[in-house]
């Protein structure tokens, strides 16, 4: 029986939002604004943020789900055929 091997894309996508949230942090923070006008914009991303992560969890809970049901398809392909042999 052949493995799936897991491309890390769940861990590219937590670099990625990691990344997004340090730079824009930084970016805020040194940006000539009033106090106030930053606390708005760094709200403002965080929720932008935190909306991209929720999609992308969305999507990777799908993948995982299509791929545990493709592999209860082909473990039970897997099986009929086993039973054929031994009936033969």
């Amino acid at each position: 029986m052949a493995e799936e091997k897991s491309n890390g894309s769940g861990w590219t996508v937590t670099a990625f939002i990691t990344g997004a949230i340090f730079g824009a942090a930084l970016a805020f923070l040194m940006a000539p604004e009033p106090g106030k006008e930053t606390r708005k914009k760094v709200l403002s991303e965080a929720e932008k943020i935190r909306e991209l992560a929720m999609k992308k969890a969305a999507e990777l809970i799908e993948e995982a789900k299509k791929k545990k049901e493709k592999k209860a398809r082909t473990d039970e392909t897997e099986e009929t055929a086993e039973e054929k042999e031994e009936n033969e």
